[in-house]
C-alpha cells in the first residue's frame, strides 16, 4: 500500500513539474521583446490646418476641429523569423490617435501602418504630444 501511495506521489509530481514547465515556456515565449522604438508624436489643434514635415517625430501639424488626419509608418522584418509588432499610444495625444494595436510581419515583409487622427467637434486649441511605442517580438504562430 504505502508503494501505491508513493508513485501516486512521484506520478502527481512530474504532472505538476510538466504544467508548470510548459506555463513558463508559453510565458517566455510571449514575453520575448526584440526591439522597442520609440517615435515622438505631436499634433496641434486650432483654427488654421497646417502641415509639418518634421522627418525625425511623428508629427500632424495643426489640425482643425472635426477633421482628420493621417501619417504612415514602415514597419519591414529584418529577422530571419516571423514578428509580431505591437504599437501603444503615450501621453494627452493618446485620445486623438486610431491605428492597429498589432500586426504580423513574415520573413522581409514590409507593411505600411495608417495612424489617423481625428478631432472631435468643438475639441479645445492647444498642443498635443506623445510618443508611439513599438514593440517587436518573435511570434510562433507558424
Amino acid at each position: 500500500m504505502v508503494k501505491k501511495n508513493k508513485t501516486f506521489y512521484i506520478a502527481v509530481f512530474i504532472l505538476v513539474l510538466s504544467i508548470s514547465l510548459f506555463l513558463v515556456a508559453l510565458y517566455i515565449k510571449s514575453a520575448v521583446v526584440l526591439e522597442k522604438k520609440e517615435i515622438i508624436a505631436t499634433l496641434r489643434v486650432g483654427a488654421i490646418a497646417g502641415f509639418d514635415a518634421n522627418a525625425s517625430a511623428l508629427t500632424f501639424g495643426t489640425i482643425t476641429s472635426h477633421s482628420r488626419s493621417y501619417r504612415d509608418l514602415t514597419i519591414e522584418n529584418n529577422y530571419v523569423f516571423p514578428i509580431k509588432v505591437e504599437f501603444h499610444a503615450r501621453r494627452n495625444i493618446t485620445e486623438f490617435l486610431v491605428f492597429d494595436k498589432v500586426v504580423y510581419l513574415d520573413v522581409e515583409e514590409k507593411k505600411s501602418i495608417k495612424i489617423s487622427t481625428i478631432i472631435p467637434v468643438d475639441e479645445d486649441y492647444g498642443s498635443y504630444s506623445g510618443k508611439i511605442v513599438i514593440v517587436m517580438k518573435r511570434t510562433w504562430n507558424n
